[in-house]
């Protein structure tokens, strides 16, 4: 066998090989992910409204955004009303935005929406205002977060500097609202996931501007 022909035969081997491992990968259930160039420096921005505070409490809506942390351009991605049967009509999810009962009844069924919000959180690192309590409610229903960037409110908390009522000589974890005023983002907080998501990506864009918030 000549040479070219031995090189041939060297590289059926290894198409061979990554061929196989593919298939072992997906009978494992092993999530194969392909990122473009473009989307390795960008991460997405989570946002939920819930009927109360603990995790047997609904979640009545997701939003997300892709912040690009290069060039601060923000893409909405997520905007799910989801449909509810037994909840609390007083929710305080309802008496302070435009979210209603109706439009919780009405809403998509979590499941039809699944899979494309866990390829999300496969693909882009992760992270929220408050991490703990979106994260921990949507971890709650079965979603998966590989990848977990620092809590912008925590990092802010040390920024602003606002001391804590319940904690003196503490300084207290400061509102979404009170890092739009701040940092001068002149918007109010509209209590809808989405469009608090991406206000949300706006106070992080300007903590990575300042070199506060670290991507890797």
């Amino acid at each position: 066998m000549n040479q070219w022909a031995e090189t041939i035969v060297i590289f059926a081997e290894i198409k061979n090989l990554v061929m196989e491992q593919l298939i072992n990968a997906q009978q494992r259930s092993i999530d194969v992910i392909y990122l473009e160039k473009s989307d390795i420096m960008k991460i997405l921005v989570i946002d939920i409204e819930t009927g109360g505070l603990y995790h047997s409490d609904p979640i009545f809506e997701i939003g997300a955004v892709v912040l690009d942390t290069i060039t601060g351009s923000i893409k909405e991605e997520v905007d799910y009303i989801i449909q509810q049967e037994y909840f609390n009509e007083n929710a305080w999810a309802f008496q302070h935005s435009s979210l209603t009962p109706e439009m919780v009844r009405n809403g998509i069924d979590i499941e039809d929406i699944r899979d494309k919000l866990q390829n999300l959180f496969n693909i882009y690192p992760v992270t929220a205002f408050n991490r703990k309590f979106d994260i921990g409610f949507l971890q709650s229903v079965g979603f998966r977060f590989p990848k977990l960037l620092p809590d912008p409110m925590i990092i802010t908390t040390d920024i602003l500097c606002i001391p804590s009522q319940w904690h003196p000589g503490e300084y207290k974890w400061p509102s979404v609202q009170e890092c739009l005023e701040y940092y001068k983002i002149n918007d109010n907080e509209p209590h809808r996931a989405a469009a608090d998501a991406k206000l949300e990506a706006r106070i992080i864009w300007e903590l990575i501007k300042s070199g506060d918030f670290k991507i890797t």
